[in-house]
C-alpha cells in the first residue's frame, strides 16, 4: 500500500511538473528499496520525527522492567537528543554519529570524553553542583545504562542515521493526518464524493490555521499546559496556541447562499466537478468463484464429515451436577 501510494504520488507530482529533488519517508523497507531501485536519482531522507517515536518505543519498553526503572526519566531526553543531533550535524554523517553516541556519556554526568575523533565535550552549559544532585544520573555499567546503549548503539540506526543528516520530517503532515480523521473517522464509511469533499475541508482548515503562533496571557507570558502521555508516564510541558479560526466554512455558506439567489444549482465551472472513477465492489484480487462449488469444496478443520463439518460440533447439556460434554 505505501509502495503504491508513494509511487501515485511521484508520479502526479511529476505530471504537474513539479521537479523531486529528495524525498522523505519512514523506515519501511519495501519502500526503502522501491525508492533505490526505480528513483536512484532523488535523494532519500529518513523522516526524524519516525525514527525518534521508534527509539522511544524501544526505550520506554526497556525501562519498564524493574531493573531498568531509572532509564525511564532519560526516555524523552534521548528522544530529543536525536533531533538536536540530526539539526546540529550539518550534514556530516560522522560528526551526528559522534553526537547521538555522547548521551552515553551524560546520562552518568561525564560531559566530555577523549574516545571520539569530532565531538569531544556536551555542548550545554556547565551544570551547576546543585543542579547536579538533582538530577536522576545513571551509573555506568549498570543494567538501565546497558539497556540504553543497546538502543543507543544499534548498527541499524547508526547507519540510517546517514539518512537523516539534512534534519527532514513529517511533523505537520503528521498534524494534518490527525485533522483529516475529524473530517473523515475511520470508523465511518463514506461515498467517494462525500470522502472528497470531507477532505477538501480538511485541506482547507488545515491552510488557514497553519503557522499558528503560541497564545501569550495578559501579561506577555507563553501559555502552556501539563500533560501526562500513558507511554513515558512522566509530566509534560505542552504550548498552548492561538484558537483556530473558520472562516472558509463562513465563505463556502456565503456562495452557496448567493448561488441560489441567483438561479444557479450548479457551479459554472464543470472541472471542478468531483468525477468519481470506477471502483471494484471489494479489494479481491481474482474473480469471485461460484458459491455452490466453493462449498463443495470446502474442508472444516473441524471435522471430515461435509463441508461445515457439524459432525465435529460439541455439544453441552446442563445436568444437576454440572456440565457435561456430548460430542
Amino acid at each position: 500500500m505505501e509502495k503504491a501510494a508513494f509511487q501515485k504520488g511521484v508520479e502526479s507530482l511529476e505530471g504537474d511538473g513539479v521537479e523531486l529533488e529528495a524525498v522523505v519517508t519512514d523506515r519501511c523497507p519495501s519502500l526503502r528499496k522501491h525508492i533505490r531501485e526505480e528513483h536512484s536519482d532523488k535523494r532519500h531522507d529518513l523522516d526524524v520525527w519516525h525514527v525518534s517515536k521508534s527509539i522511544t518505543k524501544k526505550l520506554v519498553k526497556a525501562a519498564r522492567k524493574l531493573e531498568n526503572k531509572d532509564l525511564m526519566p532519560w526516555v524523552k531526553s534521548v528522544a530529543n537528543h536525536l533531533w538536536y543531533c540530526s539539526a546540529t550535524c550539518g550534514g556530516d554523517p560522522k560528526l551526528m554519529r559522534e553526537k547521538w553516541l555522547s548521551i552515553l556519556h551524560h546520562v552518568t554526568d561525564s560531559h566530555s570524553w577523549g574516545s571520539c575523533d569530532m565531538f569531544h565535550r556536551c555542548d550545554h552549559e556547565p551544570i551547576s553542583p546543585e543542579e547536579s544532585r538533582k538530577k536522576l544520573w545513571l551509573k555506568a555499567g549498570s543494567s538501565a545504562h546497558k539497556a540504553l546503549q543497546t538502543v543507543v548503539t544499534s548498527k541499524l540506526l547508526l547507519k540510517d542515521m546517514e539518512q537523516m543528516v539534512h534534519f527532514k520530517h513529517t511533523g505537520n503532515l503528521e498534524v494534518f493526518h490527525n485533522l483529516v480523521c475529524k473530517y473523515c473517522p475511520k470508523s465511518t464509511h463514506f461515498s467517494y464524493r462525500g470522502m472528497m469533499g470531507r477532505l477538501q475541508l480538511a485541506v482547507m482548515d488545515h491552510n488557514e490555521n497553519v503557522g499558528r503562533q503560541q497564545a501569550v496571557t495578559k501579561t506577555g507570558d507563553k501559555c502552556t499546559r501539563l500533560v501526562f502521555p500513558k507511554s513515558s508516564k512522566q509530566w509534560t510541558v505542552k504550548p498552548v496556541y492561538q484558537p483556530k479560526t473558520y472562516h472558509f466554512s463562513q465563505r463556502l455558506l456565503s456562495a452557496v447562499v448567493a448561488m441560489r439567489e441567483n438561479g444557479d444549482s450548479r457551479l459554472r465551472d464543470a472541472s471542478s466537478y468531483t468525477q468519481t472513477p470506477v471502483l471494484p465492489k471489494n479489494i479481491a484480487s481474482t474473480p469471485r468463484p461460484d458459491k455452490t462449488a466453493a462449498v463443495a469444496a470446502h474442508v472444516s478443520r473441524l471435522g471430515s464429515y461435509g463441508p461445515s463439518g457439524s459432525n465435529s460440533t460439541l455439544k453441552l447439556a446442563s445436568h444437576e451436577g454440572g456440565w457435561n460434554r456430548d460430542t
